[in-house]
Protein backbone atom coordinates (compact mmCIF):
# COMPACT_ATOMS: atom_id res chain seq x y z
CA UNK A 1 0.00 0.00 0.00
CA UNK A 2 1.24 3.41 -0.89
CA UNK A 3 0.48 6.36 1.40
CA UNK A 4 -2.27 6.90 -1.07
CA UNK A 5 -4.38 4.50 0.95
CA UNK A 6 -5.31 7.44 3.09
CA UNK A 7 -5.52 10.45 0.75
CA UNK A 8 -8.60 10.87 -1.45
CA UNK A 9 -11.17 13.54 -2.11
CA UNK A 10 -14.57 13.24 -0.51
CA UNK A 11 -15.33 16.87 0.03
CA UNK A 12 -12.92 19.60 0.82
CA UNK A 13 -12.49 22.85 -1.06
CA UNK A 14 -13.77 23.34 -4.56
CA UNK A 15 -13.95 26.08 -7.15
CA UNK A 16 -17.71 26.44 -6.91
CA UNK A 17 -18.88 23.39 -8.79
CA UNK A 18 -16.62 23.00 -11.82
CA UNK A 19 -15.26 19.71 -10.52
CA UNK A 20 -11.89 20.88 -9.25
CA UNK A 21 -10.39 20.73 -5.77
CA UNK A 22 -7.28 22.22 -4.24
CA UNK A 23 -4.47 19.89 -3.24
CA UNK A 24 -5.29 20.84 0.37
CA UNK A 25 -8.70 19.14 0.49
CA UNK A 26 -10.09 15.88 1.85
CA UNK A 27 -9.21 12.98 -0.46
CA UNK A 28 -10.76 9.49 -0.52
CA UNK A 29 -9.06 6.43 -1.95
CA UNK A 30 -10.80 4.76 -4.89
CA UNK A 31 -9.17 1.50 -3.73
CA UNK A 32 -10.16 1.14 -0.08
CA UNK A 33 -12.19 4.26 0.82
CA UNK A 34 -9.65 5.59 3.30
CA UNK A 35 -9.63 9.36 3.76
CA UNK A 36 -6.68 11.77 3.96
CA UNK A 37 -7.59 15.17 5.29
CA UNK A 38 -5.09 17.72 3.98
CA UNK A 39 -7.25 20.77 4.72
CA UNK A 40 -4.77 22.23 7.23
CA UNK A 41 -1.61 21.70 5.19
CA UNK A 42 0.40 24.28 3.22
CA UNK A 43 3.25 24.08 0.74
CA UNK A 44 6.69 23.65 2.36
CA UNK A 45 5.32 23.64 5.94
CA UNK A 46 5.30 20.52 8.14
CA UNK A 47 1.77 19.36 9.05
CA UNK A 48 0.69 16.47 11.30
CA UNK A 49 -1.13 13.92 9.12
CA UNK A 50 -3.16 11.14 10.75
CA UNK A 51 -3.38 7.86 8.86
CA UNK A 52 -5.87 5.39 10.38
CA UNK A 53 -5.33 1.70 9.61
CA UNK A 54 -8.05 0.11 11.75
CA UNK A 55 -10.37 1.09 14.59
CA UNK A 56 -8.23 2.88 17.19
CA UNK A 57 -5.02 2.03 15.33
CA UNK A 58 -2.97 4.24 13.05
CA UNK A 59 -0.05 6.62 12.75
CA UNK A 60 0.81 10.30 12.89
CA UNK A 61 3.42 11.63 10.45
CA UNK A 62 5.08 14.98 9.90
CA UNK A 63 3.79 15.65 6.39
CA UNK A 64 5.30 18.17 3.96
CA UNK A 65 4.15 19.05 0.44
CA UNK A 66 6.51 20.56 -2.14
CA UNK A 67 5.51 21.52 -5.66
CA UNK A 68 2.37 23.10 -7.09
CA UNK A 69 -1.38 22.47 -7.18
CA UNK A 70 -0.85 20.17 -10.17
CA UNK A 71 2.23 18.10 -9.26
CA UNK A 72 4.96 17.66 -6.70
CA UNK A 73 6.04 15.50 -3.80
CA UNK A 74 4.78 14.50 -0.36
CA UNK A 75 7.26 13.68 2.40
CA UNK A 76 6.41 11.63 5.50
CA UNK A 77 8.76 11.68 8.50
CA UNK A 78 8.85 11.19 12.28
CA UNK A 79 6.17 8.53 12.60
CA UNK A 80 4.36 7.96 15.89
CA UNK A 81 1.83 5.16 16.19
CA UNK A 82 -1.34 4.94 18.24
CA UNK A 83 -3.19 1.80 19.19
CA UNK A 84 -1.95 -1.75 19.65
CA UNK A 85 -0.22 -2.22 16.26
CA UNK A 86 2.80 -0.22 15.14
CA UNK A 87 2.54 0.57 11.41
CA UNK A 88 5.35 3.14 11.48
CA UNK A 89 8.09 3.18 8.89
CA UNK A 90 11.37 4.74 10.00
CA UNK A 91 13.08 7.52 8.10
CA UNK A 92 11.60 9.91 5.56
CA UNK A 93 9.53 8.55 2.69
CA UNK A 94 8.81 10.44 -0.53
CA UNK A 95 5.68 10.10 -2.70
CA UNK A 96 4.99 11.90 -5.97
CA UNK A 97 1.60 13.33 -6.88
CA UNK A 98 -0.29 14.71 -9.83
CA UNK A 99 -3.69 16.41 -9.57
CA UNK A 100 -6.17 17.06 -12.33
CA UNK A 101 -9.52 18.59 -11.41
CA UNK A 102 -10.91 16.50 -8.55
CA UNK A 103 -8.55 13.53 -9.05
CA UNK A 104 -5.34 13.06 -7.09
CA UNK A 105 -2.87 10.32 -8.07
CA UNK A 106 -0.14 9.45 -5.57
CA UNK A 107 2.78 7.19 -6.44
CA UNK A 108 5.74 5.83 -4.52
CA UNK A 109 9.11 7.48 -5.11
CA UNK A 110 9.78 5.19 -8.08
CA UNK A 111 6.34 5.87 -9.67
CA UNK A 112 5.78 2.13 -9.79
CA UNK A 113 2.94 1.81 -7.29
CA UNK A 114 0.17 4.41 -7.63
CA UNK A 115 -3.23 5.05 -6.08
CA UNK A 116 -6.07 7.34 -7.16
CA UNK A 117 -8.07 9.56 -4.82
CA UNK A 118 -11.25 11.58 -5.42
Amino acid sequence: MVICGTITACGGKSDGGSGTKTIFSKWTSTVDGSVYDLTGAQFNVSFQLTIPYAVNTGVFYDFTVTGTEDSGSFYLANCTHYGPTNYCVSGTTQYNYTKSGATLTICDGWNSNCEVFK
